[in-house]
This record gives C-alpha cells, sequence and structure tokens, in this order.
C-alpha cells in the first residue's frame, strides 16, 4: 500500500502545474483523510478512543501513507499539509502524554509494554511523515512563517511546542526522530534559520545528550540521529552556532569531543566530521566570538584529539583527527584570528614572546611526558614540534605523527598497519586508475558496474584496505537528502 501511495505520488509530482499537483494530491489522499478525521471526530468524545490497538494500528499505516506521499510530490503537499498540520501536532501532543502518563504510574517499563510500543509507533509514523514534509518543502518563507513556530514555540500551550516535549518526557520514551525532523528544517532553512536554530539546538541537545552520556553503547539510534544533526547544523547552519550562548556553543563542542571518543565507527566518524566542519567555519569567520572560543578551548580540544589518537579504538579515524590537529595548530599560529595569548598570565605566567602555539606545545610535552615514561625527551620535543609545523605537506605532517604513535608503544605491528590505509588506498586508487585507462588490462570483476558510484568503485577495487577511507569519504560526501 505504502509504494502505491509513494508511486502514485510520483506520477502527481511530474504534473508541470502546481495548483493541479495540490489537487491531485487532495483526490490522492482522501480516504487516509476520511480515516484521519473518523479517529480526530472520536477521540474529541474520548481520548481514550485513540489508545485502543485498531486506532494506533490505523494512525501508523495513515501517517506512513502520509509520508511516502510528502517525499514524493515535494512542493505540491504543502497545501495539503497545512490542511492537517495542527491536527497532526495536536495528535503528538495526545500520544506524548499517553507515554507521559505511563511512565508517571508504572515507570519506565510502561515505555517497552505493547501499548507504549503501539503509542511510539504512531509517534514515530508522526515524526516520519513531519520530516518527509519539512525536507521536500523548498518554500523558506512558507516554511517559517507558518509551519516552524508550532514546533519550536508553544503559542500559550507548553505541550504544543515538540521541542519542550522532547525535553520533558521520559528519557526512555525520546525518539531520535525528533531530530531528524528538525535536520531536515536544518537542510531546508540554513542559513535562513540562524534565529530559530540558535534557539532550539541547546533545548534539543541537552536531553539527547543526558540520555547517551552513561556509556558509549545504549541508545544507539539517538546517538547516531544526534551526530547526523550535529554534522548538518556544522556544514550548513554554522551562524547559528555561533550567535549561541557561551554556554551553549561550550555543550556543543562537548558534545562533539565526546562522539570522537565513541567506539561505533560511523558515530565516531560523523562527530569528527562534524568538528571539522564547524571549525572551519570558525576559523573563516574572524571575530571576538572565534577569538574567545579557541582562546577559551583550543588546549582543551588538542588534549581530547591526543586520547582519541593514542586510543586503539580510534585506528579508523586517524586522518579525520591528524586533519583537525593540523587546523587547530594553525589556527594557533594566526594572530588575526587569536590576537591574544590564551594563558591567564597571573595564573600561568609565560616568557616574555611566548606565541600561543609555543605555549600549548609547552602543555602537551609536559602532558605526554607523564602519560608515556618509555619516551624520551627528544622524541616528546620532536612530535610536539612537528605538531605545530603546520608548513609541511599533509602526507609529512601525517607521518610524524604516525611515527610517534609507533614510538609510544600505543601500536603494535598488527595495529599500526591501519595508520597507512589512507597511502595505501592513494596507492590501489591509482593503479586502479592506471590499469582503467588501458583497455583490456583490467580484470572484468574489477570494472565498476554500471551506475555505480564513484567512492563504490574505489572501494571495490581497493578491497580491504581502502573500505575504511572509502566509507569516511561517503560520510564526508554524503548526498544530505539521505533520510
Amino acid at each position: 500500500v505504502q509504494a502505491f501511495f509513494e508511486a502514485a505520488g510520483c506520477m502527481v509530482a511530474a504534473h508541470p502545474n502546481m495548483s493541479t499537483q495540490e489537487s491531485l494530491t487532495d483526490a490522492l489522499l482522501r480516504l487516509p483523510r476520511e480515516a484521519l478525521d473518523a479517529h480526530v471526530a472520536r477521540a474529541a468524545s474520548s481520548l481514550d478512543s485513540l489508545r485502543s490497538a485498531d486506532a494506533t494500528r490505523d494512525l501508523s499505516r495513515i501517517f506512513a501513507n502520509y509520508e511516502r506521499v510528502a517525499r514524493a510530490v515535494g512542493r505540491g503537499f504543502s497545501r495539503h499539509a497545512a490542511s492537517v498540520f495542527l491536527t497532526v501536532l495536536s495528535l503528538y501532543r495526545t500520544y506524548t502524554g499517553f507515554v507521559s502518563a505511563g511512565a508517571a504510574t508504572m515507570g519506565t517499563m510502561a515505555v517497552t509494554m505493547a501499548d507504549g510500543a503501539a503509542i511510539q509507533r504512531v509517534r514515530r509514523a508522526i515524526l516520519g511523515f513531519l520530516r518527509a514534509f519539512v525536507r521536500n518543502n523548498r518554500d523558506k518563507a512558507v516554511l517559517m512563517e507558518h509551519f516552524m513556530p508550532h514546533l519550536v514555540k508553544a503559542s500559550g500551550r507548553a505541550d504544543v511546542c515538540m521541542v519542550e516535549s522532547f525535553a520533558g518526557e521520559p528519557p526512555l520514551a525520546r525518539l531520535p526522530e525528533v531530530l531528524d525532523v528538525f535536520r531536515a528544517a536544518a537542510l531546508t532553512l540554513k542559513t535562513d534559520g540562524t534565529a530559530v536554530l540558535s534557539s532550539i539546538v541547546p533545548r534539543l541537545l541537552r536531553p539527547a545528550v543526558e540520555l547517551i552520556s552513561a556509556n558509549y553503547d545504549d541508545h544507539p539510534d539517538m546517538r547516531v540521529a544526534l551526530y547526523r544533526f550535529t554534522q548538518t547544523l556544522s556544514r550548513h547552519c554554522a551562524p547559528a552556532l555561533f550567535a549561541m550562548a557561551p554556554a551553549d556553543q561550550k555543550l556543543y563542542l562537548d558534545t562533539l569531543l565526546w562522539g570522537i571518543k565513541h567506539h561505533n565507527p560511523f558515530v565516531a566518524e560523523r562527530a569528527g566530521l562534524a568538528l571539522r566542519d564547524f571549525l572551519g567555519a570558525l576559523a573563516g569567520s574572524p571575530g571576538e566570538h572565534a577569538s574567545a572560543f579557541f582562546c577559551a578551548f583550543a588546549v582543551t580540544m588538542v588534549h581530547d584529539l591526543l586520547f582519541v589518537l593514542t586510543d586503539r579504538m580510534h585506528k579508523a579515524q586517524f586522518v579525520v583527527h591528524v586533519e583537525l590537529l593540523r587546523g587547530l595548530f594553525d589556527v594557533l599560529a594566526n594572530t588575526t584570528l587569536i590576537p591574544r595569548p590564551i594563558w591567564d598570565q597571573a595564573s600561568e605566567p609565560q616568557a616574555a614572546g611566548t606565541t600561543n602555539s609555543q605555549y600549548v606545545c609547552g602543555r602537551i610535552a609536559s602532558s605526554l611526558a607523564s602519560a608515556f615514561p618509555n619516551l624520551t625527551r627528544e622524541q616528546v620535543h620532536r612530535f610536539v614540534s612537528g605538531l605545530a609545523d603546520t608548513s609541511k605537506p599533509v602526507a609529512a605532517y601525517r607521518t610524524s605523527v604516525r611515527d610517534f604513535l609507533i614510538e609510544s608503544l600505543s601500536f603494535n605491528v598488527s595495529d599500526s598497519a591501519a595508520l597507512w590505509r589512507a597511502e595505501q588506498a592513494a596507492k590501489l586508487a591509482s593503479e586502479h586508475e592506471r590499469k582503467a585507462a588501458v583497455p583490456g588490462l583490467q580484470k572484468a570483476a574489477a570494472q565498476p558496474a554500471l551506475g555505480m558510484r564513484p567512492d563504490a568503485a574505489a572501494q571495490a577495487a581497493g578491497g580491504d584496505h581502502a573500505s575504511q577511507l572509502a566509507s569516511m569519504a561517503v560520510l564526508d560526501d554524503m548526498d544530505d537528502d539521505d533520510f
């Protein structure tokens, strides 16, 4: 049934006239709309009717069909969505109230019981519909004026606001799809949504981080949704992050630094790429906010990056971590971006003429000397001096970090092979291109299939050695419509 609605939606979207698209959408969704109105009418006399198994099953199907049509039709769906938008939010509020009431009387186990699970399915279906509609609505003015206010502001009824309900509901009942809805809004609005996003990002981050901060493993769906959201914000909505209060910026940075320490490679890579994009945007917008940020957090970021670099669990992110280190030392050497010392001269007096890079190098050398007593002072000095020398080529910079990791015995011979994946992948890709240029030289099995993406072709040609780098390239360049 859902496939039918999506296929019909694609046919509707193919019509060149927008008003005709809207009429056809109304006709396509006539039966689901009548079923939705019938459930709403019954709920007007008794809210308990929405708890029944028939109601939760029907509404889940209805909103799944709505999601397929919204994704297929795109802008032509806006008029129909406007006619049901407040009804949908009212249903979401009602079901959220059911979850909260159940948790208050029966504890968090209520969320996992049959009734609670059915309610959660309805909420997920509603959020899927909202996400698809918001992402496919290209009219930013309409989205900002008529839809976003109901999602982010209470308008006199606190339980209507999705952002506030996300923070107020029981932790185990929080759905990652809420973050997907606002990620879709960020992808659609980009810098036009700066004012809205700067106010809601901290209110979404705090409850999400509260849920996942106990360890690195629980609630994997929330972790993935959170770091997809942060990567979108860093890449497309940096001005909104700059407009946040300093305490909220620290929360955002702490979230990213927490992310790069995860053992899940998808989460760790997303967090690393989000941190790279965020720091790159910050370094590209000189001003007092950038100077204050780097003065406050440069040392912390360098220490955390060195922590994950020397952790054998994060070999896969070696390239991104080295890139981040190099970028941070570039920033520290930039007197235009950071025109003043980043240390407090009263509590940490430094010699006259000490630069920010020298100060950070001194802090790093002291930490490394205590963490790795097997290293000599000369080895530590050579590594730290190499970190500060950002004029060298990227490959040479990466080699100096790799040499230190092996010297420090953080990696044994078998472990260290993973640190050469970038070079191995580049070599294999070059060999693949050379063979592909000569007809008949390359095996048929190694040739890309028709329609295969270039990164997938490179991964297939490179085998296991190139797989990690290729997957990182996919994460870095992934289409933002991948919902």
